[in-house]
């Protein structure tokens, strides 16, 4: 199953249900099985969600708060 993780500031934006695209501060390619990627961002302090946000995989618990 492919993913695609990103960053956004938390509390995350959603829009009927779904991650707001425009919300995204950073984002590699979407990747699939046995594949990897890297994403460099300079983020102000604060809180932020690494997300996966291929439609459905929030809701089912793939996000992850970091505090910076």
């Amino acid at each position: 199953m492919n993913h695609w993780l990103g960053i956004m500031r938390a509390p995350v934006a959603m829009t009927g249900g779904l991650l707001d695209p425009a919300a995204v501060l950073a984002k590699p390619a979407e990747l699939g099985p046995g594949q990897s990627g890297t994403v460099s961002v300079t983020l102000a302090p604060g809180k932020y969600e690494l997300v996966c946000l291929k439609p459905g995989h929030h809701s089912a618990g793939q996000h992850l708060t970091v505090t910076g």
